[in-house]
Formats: C-alpha cells, structure tokens, sequence
C-alpha cells in the first residue's frame, strides 16, 4: 500500500485554493464547504490524498454531462489536477463529488445498503464466515440508506470484480463504478405531490404536480458523513413493531439509524485520511470470492452487448417488478432502445411511461424527469459514441491489412 511520503510525491498544492494553500499539505483538514465556493476545496482535498475525481449533478448520482459531455470512460476523465478540478467546480459549484473506483485509484468500497430492506451487516457477516474471509473496519461514510467503506487494494493490483450484489444488501465496487463522496448530498425527488390517474388508478407522471421553487427550498436533501473510527457502525439489530398501525423506519429499512451528533462526525486531515485508508486493505480472499458470486462483474458490462433481451413491451404494460433491481433494469431499458435507434428523446418517452406504470419499492422516492432524461441521454449518446469507436477501430484494422496486402504475392 502506498505510504504517507509516497502520496506526498503526487501531491501539489493547488494554485487557486484558499483552503488547500499551506505549507504542509499533510495537516490540511477536511474542508468546510462555503456557500460562494460549494464543494470545490473538498474536491481539491481528494486530489491532495491523490484521489481522482469526476463531478456528479447537483442532488443526484448521475455523472455530470455538461461538465464531462458524452461517451467518455471513467479512466479518461477522472482527474486530480487542480486546475481541472477548480475549473469544473467553478462551473457547478455543489457538483457531487465521485470517487472512481478499482484500479484507477487503487480503492475498493464495500456498498451496505438499506433501502430495498436487506440486512447487509448480517449478511455479509454470515457470508464472510462461510467462506473464512476477516475484514477490518474501513473509513465509513453515512450514507442515506446505509454505509460506505473505503478500503485500499491489496499490492499487487486488483484481483477481484464489482459485484451488484455481493451478498444481499451489499455492494462490492470496483473498476467500472464510482461513488460518492463527503460532503455530497442527494434530493430524493423533485415532486411535490402526485395524482391518481382514473383510468388505471396508478400515479401518473403526466399528472404529477412539480414544484420546483419548493424542492429547491424545502425538499429534503440526504447528506454523506465522514464518521469517525470510534464512531459505532450502523448494526442491524431485530425489528420493532409500533402498535398503532404505522409503519417505522425500522420495518422498512431493518433498523432505525443511530443518531450522529458533532462528535461522530469526522474531519480529517490529509495524513489523518491516508493513515487510515492505509490501515484498511481489502483482503485478496474476498477480492477472489468475487470473482464466484452472482453479480460478479455488473458494472463493467457492456450495457449494449448481447445479454438476456429486456422485455420492454411487457414492462411497457406492467412497469418493472419489485423483485428486480428497478434502476438498474430502467437503464437497460433504455439501453435496449437505443439499440433499436430510437433517439434519446424518444427513450424518454419510453422511461417515462415504465416509470408511471413501475410499482416502486419504496413509492416517496420516484423516478423524476432528470433521472429519465440522464439515462436517456447516457444509453443513446453512449451508444453513438461506441458505434463511432467501433467504426474507427474496423477502418484503422482495414487500413493496416491493407499495407499488408500490398506485399503480398500471388
């Protein structure tokens, strides 16, 4: 693993941060974001632990299309240079911040997540002890629906796959993802309220009520937390049931979460942040344990190459089952539609319509129209790109066996 005097190596001290301005970079705290300059010092933060980072939209965990454009790959636009950073960040001060993961900063998160009712501490536990596989406590991040934990990769280079899932509820991220970063939030949804619509008694996105002004001033906005090593993570511990008729967090989610007060919040400096994440490996036995689970490798498929066809007439009909992964599955929806040539605007069309008809597992937080039109945008614009990439790899490849054939001899 890299020591402290090897990242010190790569770090520079930015040229345009007030905050990451000091002689000693090692000492520099983790920052607090300001209202005239967002996120930009805790971006430049990252760049200082020699982290690469992308920007990420306002209240969301889409990736940036105005800052990054379109059919580009994580490892191209991924930077830690200060000048590339402060630029991006003075373009969208509150652009979340995404970390890549795997082998382009030679870091792994371990993903526990709530959301969709899963217990991912029990799980994993419980996996981890079938397969006799110890893992230390990482740098956790509160999250909105769980916990995060940053771990370095072992030397040697990743010897492991992205698993969504690894176990139920958990996460592996690897090469192909990102994730976000502190001091990042996200908007649940953009919609005030919703309408039933009479003919099928569903909500109806056509019918929804948007209120912009107020989910700017109003909405609630769910933070990611630094916690610091002393701080208890967050357990899963055995339901409780209220006898009122309501339904707790707890009966939705597995356990409430503990309570964060100022004390449990972390700042760390530079060297605080590189010591810890130095002391936290991910070991290679699980790395390889990856490698045999059934999400093995989601990320980083092709999501345009020949898989299992997405039946988008039938969820047309009936929207997209609870028992699925419904984010993910709307992507391929709309991958399998720019596949047909449909463009992006009419992929939206599509989405939308799934959408309005997909019994959601958790009905507070729907899909809005950005995150319909991002992944739109994302399947069409990506697809054009790699149909462009694919048409300049098989010209080069006829060029060059055509300098070939010239010295052949009958």
């Amino acid at each position: 693993m890299p020591s402290l005097a090897e990242k010190k190596d790569v770090m520079t001290v930015p040229r345009n941060s007030k905050v990451l301005h000091s002689g000693d970079l090692l000492n520099v705290r983790f920052p607090v974001p300001t209202a005239h300059d967002g996120y930009l010092h805790n971006a430049l933060f990252y760049a200082a632990c020699g982290l690469r980072v992308i920007p990420v939209r306002p209240g969301t965990k889409a990736s940036h299309s105005g800052l990054l454009g379109t059919g580009w790959s994580l490892e191209e636009k991924a930077s830690n240079d200060p000048e590339q950073i402060t630029k991006w960040w003075t373009d969208e001060p509150f652009a979340n911040i995404g970390i890549p993961q795997g082998r382009i900063n030679q870091t792994g998160v371990i993903d526990h997540d709530r959301k969709h009712g899963e217990r991912p501490r029990l799980q994993l536990a419980a996996h981890l002890r079938t397969v006799g596989v110890e893992v230390s406590r990482g740098i956790v991040v509160r999250t909105p629906f769980g916990e995060h934990e940053w771990y370095l990769l072992p030397r040697g280079g990743q010897s492991g796959t992205t698993c969504h899932p690894y176990v139920p509820g958990v996460d592996l991220q690897l090469d192909g993802t990102y994730v976000l970063a502190p001091p990042s939030q996200v908007r649940p949804s953009l919609y005030a309220t919703a309408s039933i619509d009479p003919k099928d008694g569903k909500p109806s996105r056509n019918r929804k009520v948007r209120d912009r002004e107020r989910a700017e001033t109003d909405a609630v906005w769910l933070p990611y937390l630094f916690t610091k090593p002393t701080t208890p993570v967050w357990m899963d511990t055995p339901q409780t049931t209220r006898t009122d008729g309501g339904v707790t967090f707890a009966e939705m989610f597995g356990n409430d979460p503990p309570a964060l007060s100022a004390d449990d919040l972390w700042r760390p400096t530079v060297a605080d942040f590189l010591g810890a994440l130095g002391g936290a490996v991910l070991p290679r036995a699980l790395l390889a344990d990856s490698l045999t689970r059934p999400g093995a490798g989601s990320a980083s498929r092709d999501p345009f190459a020949a898989r299992t066809a997405v039946p988008v007439e039938v969820y047309l009909q009936t929207g997209i089952p609870v028992e699925m992964n419904q984010d993910d599955e709307l992507f391929r929806v709309a991958a399998s539609c720019a596949g047909r040539g449909l463009t992006w605007e009419a992929t939206f069309e599509v989405l939308r319509t799934i959408a309005d008809r997909t019994p959601l597992k958790i009905a507070d937080y729907p899909w809005d129209d950005g995150d319909l039109e991002n992944k739109a945008q994302r399947a069409v614009y990506g697809k054009a790109a790699r149909d462009k990439r694919d048409a300049e790899r098989e010209a080069a490849e006829v060029a060059r066996l055509t300098e070939i054939a010239k010295g052949w001899t009958l």
